[in-house]
């Protein structure tokens, strides 16, 4: 399936930095007044905010919201707001891409989220202290949320509105059962089960999901995930934990393990999320897990999404912002996220085009001199080289077919080989001739 690359196009709209200054905004003072001291209200809400997280510009917490009053209320994602020096900000939201939420919260009730907004820029320490979260009832009061500290009673988290969401690590679970009995079925010729009959929910296999390691802050991991089905899942912070090669495991810090990520069925949501330790670059690849909602918290309890029909894809990132943690280089893309085809080498112009093909919701990025054409000797080995002097475009974000086209210098030396790969940072592409 196509997932849609809108979704990358927001990088490049991104603002500058924003310089947390003195400089005030223009925006009012929230009012944090309390309820009416005669009335019982019909409707109020109690908030609270747990330990921030932050990465490229992004910053998270988990949020706690409480229906004190005496009806039901919707719980808003435009209704949040963070403020810091004078400044405000509105959740996340990636342009055109569906990310804000409506959820009914009855009386009594508890929201247990995660919430990020984008700063351009990571706070420090002393302002972080300054952070505060504000969420506006339908009323126009607004309630000023108090912080969870590690002694906060984890009783008081459980949440109300996960309890009917399909915990991540069964969804995964139902997806490799489901793959195994369509496997089953083929091999004993009888009729393979619809995903509609199985789940209540055609789309159920169009979920996926990303975590990226930034290099530059390790420990504060970026999660990315698109639920395309007509499940809401829920990803609780207590069920996944990233593996090194050598399978040493890094869990969540304990902050965080008793909120959640809320993903409603076609919401999109990026986050991030520390982890219990820093992970050693040079033990990379990592690989995320994840458990059942049923399982304890010990190592053996916890699975690869591998055999499933997208596995939790793990990423390694430089980036300094946001904007641009979410593209690959075209050596680093998983199996079938993108396809080379249509390769037209012609030795009297210099040139070379090929079309390049998303599936992917990374951007393609490259750079010139990483490319080479690189002929193949007889016995299979290595033979000339070349190094376009031109590559146009380099950077690719459009879910449709894209043409990339080069030019070299000369093209002589490859003249007499028969066989000659497309190679970037000397990783085979594709097979030109």
């Amino acid at each position: 399936m196509k997932f849609n690359k809108k979704i990358i196009a927001f990088f490049i709209l991104l603002s500058a930095p924003m310089l947390l200054s003195a400089c005030a905004s223009q925006e009012a003072t929230p009012n944090v007044s309390g309820s009416d001291e005669h009335q019982q209200p019909t409707v109020d809400v109690s908030l609270r905010q747990g330990q921030l997280s932050q990465s490229a510009g992004l910053i998270t917490m988990p949020v706690l919201l409480r229906n004190t009053g005496t009806n039901s209320t919707v719980v808003s994602s435009r209704n949040f707001a963070l403020h810091i020096q004078g400044h405000t900000f509105k959740p996340f939201s990636v342009p055109n891409t569906p990310a804000d939420f409506h959820e009914q919260l009855d009386s009594g009730s508890t929201f247990n989220d995660s919430l990020s907004f984008y700063l351009g820029t990571n706070l420090t320490k002393k302002q972080l202290r300054l952070v505060h979260l504000t969420y506006t009832m339908d009323n126009g009061k607004t309630r000023k949320a108090t912080t969870m500290n590690a002694s906060f009673d984890q009783e008081k988290t459980k949440s109300d509105l996960t309890t009917n969401m399909k915990q991540v690590g069964d969804y995964y679970t139902d997806i490799k059962q489901y793959m195994q009995q369509v496997h089953n079925a083929k091999q004993q010729g009888e009729d393979i089960p619809s995903l509609k009959d199985q789940f209540q929910d055609s789309d159920y296999d169009k979920f996926r999901m990303w975590v990226l390691i930034n290099k530059k802050d390790p420990q504060n991991i970026i999660l990315q995930a698109y639920n395309q089905t007509n499940t809401d899942i829920a990803i609780p912070f207590s069920d996944i934990e990233l593996v090194n090669k050598t399978g040493d495991e890094l869990q969540v810090d304990p902050a965080y393990r008793n909120y959640y990520l809320c993903l409603p069925h076609g919401k999109f949501e990026i986050i991030t999320v520390p982890l219990e330790g820093k992970p050693s670059m040079t033990q990379a690849p990592f690989t995320m897990r994840l458990k059942q909602s049923d399982d304890s918290g010990t190592s053996s309890n916890f699975f690869s999404t591998k055999n499933s029909y997208y596995p939790i894809e793990s990423v390694i990132t430089d980036a300094k912002d946001i904007s641009t943690a979410f593209s690959l280089t075209p050596n680093q893309y998983a199996k079938g996220s993108i396809n080379w085809s249509k390769p037209v080498l012609n030795f009297k112009d210099r040139t070379f085009k090929c079309t390049v093909d998303l599936n992917d919701i990374f951007a393609l990025r490259s750079e010139r001199t990483k490319y080479s054409l690189v002929g193949i000797d007889k016995d299979g080995t290595d033979g000339d080289i070349e190094i376009p002097k031109d590559v146009e475009p380099t950077k690719v974000s459009s879910d449709s077919p894209t043409q990339i086209n080069m030019k070299f210098g000369s093209l002589k030396v490859l003249k007499t080989y028969k066989n000659i790969e497309l190679r970037y940072d000397n990783k085979k592409i594709m097979e030109v001739k």
